[in-house]
């Protein structure tokens, strides 16, 4: 699941480290199948301002064509400024993304997915966050409040896999992938695709981004929790509650006050958090060991 906001000193990136597949099997208990995400409003903090505004989630924070579901931009936040990582800074420090040649600091990719949760709602249901997939291919790097917005097509029913897009106002591509709800899991993900071109054509010298680990490696397993208060390390130098104060898309699911409004009956992570979840004790864990 490494995406390319895992470089730290490569002025190249490679395929291997632009994939990114995230199987959400929450094996989360639908206490009622009754209850709709829309019955509560997503929230839009607006970048620039402490304003929130609110928009009705089946309206305006969804723009509903025939074809296609396509969202609204938004400005993420760089929220890994002071990330550490193995005894020093990272790609999202904008010292160091200038010395190996970008022009700003890189937001980290999975920032990106809490954009796709309203589309998500809408065309599979609340389903999407017990059984649904999403990976990409990252394309092109985004700074700190650099408008994009989410895009997908049309599912014809809650199983399908469908394509899935991101694009900056000049129409850029940032990223590109497959989503469903669920359904068939042997079947070609965008990662997937990208692993076997990879695998297919091995690099011809050393990969500078997570050298010590091979395509398909599985880590021990641990018991990991994100609490509400507490900074999740130095990977992730904020707290849960940080987090909801600049997330793109906020919902009151997502809350301590909130979750239990849910459908399952307590807070739930928004998407990007998983990342944070699954990388909580990645050095301990045996995964990064032989990684610098």
């Amino acid at each position: 699941f490494w995406s390319s906001n895992r470089l730290l000193f490569a002025k190249v990136i490679r395929i291997h480290s632009g994939t990114i597949v995230l199987l959400l099997r929450l094996g989360i208990v639908l206490i009622s199948r009754q209850r709709q995400w829309c019955s509560a409003p997503f929230v839009q903090r607006d970048a620039l301002s402490s304003t929130k505004v609110l928009s009705r989630f089946l309206t305006s924070a969804i723009m509903g064509k025939e074809a296609q579901i396509i969202g609204e931009y938004r400005r993420p936040h760089n929220d890994l400024e002071k990330q550490s990582y193995a005894g020093h800074g990272s790609i999202h420090d904008a010292s160091i993304a200038n010395k190996i040649g970008f022009k700003g600091a890189p937001i980290h990719g999975t920032v990106h997915f809490s954009q796709f949760a309203p589309l998500f709602l809408e065309a599979f249901g609340p389903q999407w966050f017990e059984t649904g997939t999403i990976s990409v291919h990252f394309k092109t790097p985004v700074t700190h409040l650099e408008p994009v917005r989410a895009c997908m097509d049309r599912p014809t029913a809650p199983t399908d896999q469908v394509r899935i897009w991101m694009e900056k106002e000049d129409g850029k591509l940032v990223l590109e992938g497959t989503a469903s709800g669920g359904g068939d899991q042997s079947r070609t993900t965008k990662a997937r695709d990208q692993i076997s071109k990879a695998l297919a054509k091995p690099p011809s010298s050393e990969l500078l981004i997570l050298n010590g680990v091979r395509v398909g490696a599985i880590s021990d397993m641990e018991n990991v929790k994100i609490g509400f208060k507490g900074e999740i390390g130095s990977m992730f130098p904020f707290t849960y509650e940080d987090k909801l104060k600049i997330i793109t898309e906020y919902h009151p699911w997502y809350t301590e006050t909130g979750g239990p409004s849910s459908p399952w009956g307590a807070a739930i992570l928004p998407p990007e958090m998983h990342n944070a979840l699954m990388c909580y004790t990645m050095f301990e864990g045996g995964f990064l060991k032989s990684a610098h």
